[in-house]
């Protein structure tokens, strides 16, 4: 291989490293594609948003114990509109988080794509699902505590 050949897979692959994951929509049935995209895998789905002081917390936190446990599957669901994907995806840029499995809500009906994610939800933030490796999950309203997200990676991950 020359040198010029070298330096352009060198430069390809460069360029790939620097691609921004953005915010896909959310649509009533998406949830069903993230649970898709985590099959058998246990992940923490967080849901959440930029005018929740608490989310921003626990964001902050998600991220520290990202860095101690890196092979946690995280996936996020913002509940800002779609068109605020610029000022999201700095903020998850700013917090260093994994920026693979963002949603944001796409619909002007609210109600409708929380009751898509939970029947059972009423718009409390932030609010949190552990999924297990079966996928059973167990829903959290209010800020998680580090001695939670330690415990259950604990019972999900080897």
């Amino acid at each position: 291989m020359n040198k010029i050949h070298k330096l352009f897979l060198i430069t390809v692959f460069l360029l790939g490293c620097n691609v921004k994951a953005e915010h896909q929509p959310f649509q009533y049935d998406s949830l069903t594609e993230i649970e898709s995209n985590h099959k058998n895998q246990p992940f923490l789905l967080i849901v959440w948003s930029l005018e929740c002081p608490p989310c921003r917390g626990e964001l902050e936190l998600v991220s520290q114990i990202k860095k101690q446990y890196p092979k946690l599957n995280l996936a996020f669901i913002s509940t800002d509109n779609i068109n605020q994907a610029s000022e999201l995806n700095e903020l998850f840029s700013s917090l260093n988080l994994p920026m693979n499995e963002l949603w944001a809500f796409n619909q002007s009906s609210p109600q409708r794509l929380r009751y898509g994610i939970d029947k059972n939800w009423y718009g409390e933030m932030p609010r949190s699902y552990f999924y297990n490796s079966n996928h059973e999950r167990v829903a959290v309203s209010g800020k998680l505590s580090k001695a939670l997200i330690i415990k259950w990676i604990g019972e999900n991950f080897n």
